[in-house]
């Protein structure tokens, strides 16, 4: 079955002009591997697509066939965002789990506040400017 990620890794090295031997020497897997991918008969691990993704000058959303917009930086900056909010909210229960004054938890969950919101507003950013 011909899907949307095999379409479009089709599509980015026709357009790009990598063969399946060059792409796979670039990501550090096998042409076999790549042929499978294209056929369907194999799904590559996200370390593989995030690695063709970057070979390829794409998002990964683009490449798996989510979004139809091909910008790396934006979409890079936007995972690096969400990765650092995640962050943030492990720092919470690590926080949660040690010893501090109310005062010194108040003034911590404040900053962690306002690095979400900040966060989120440069994620509303980025959405707008994909557009």
């Amino acid at each position: 079955m011909y899907n949307r990620f095999a379409k479009r890794l089709v599509e980015l090295m026709e357009e790009k002009d990598i063969s399946q031997v060059r792409l796979s020497e670039l990501i550090g897997t096998t042409n076999v591997t790549i042929s499978r991918y294209i056929n369907g008969s194999r799904k590559p691990r996200i370390e593989i697509v995030e690695k063709m993704a970057e070979v390829l000058e794409v998002s990964v959303d683009y490449l798996l066939g989510i979004s139809n917009v091909k910008s790396l930086p934006t979409s890079k900056v936007k995972d690096d965002y969400t990765i650092l909010y995640h962050k943030l909210d492990d720092i919470s229960k690590i926080i949660s789990k040690k010893h501090f004054s109310k005062e010194q938890i108040l003034i911590i969950e404040k900053l962690l506040e306002t690095n979400r919101n900040f966060i989120s507003e440069l994620e509303y950013d980025i959405k707008e400017n994909d557009k």
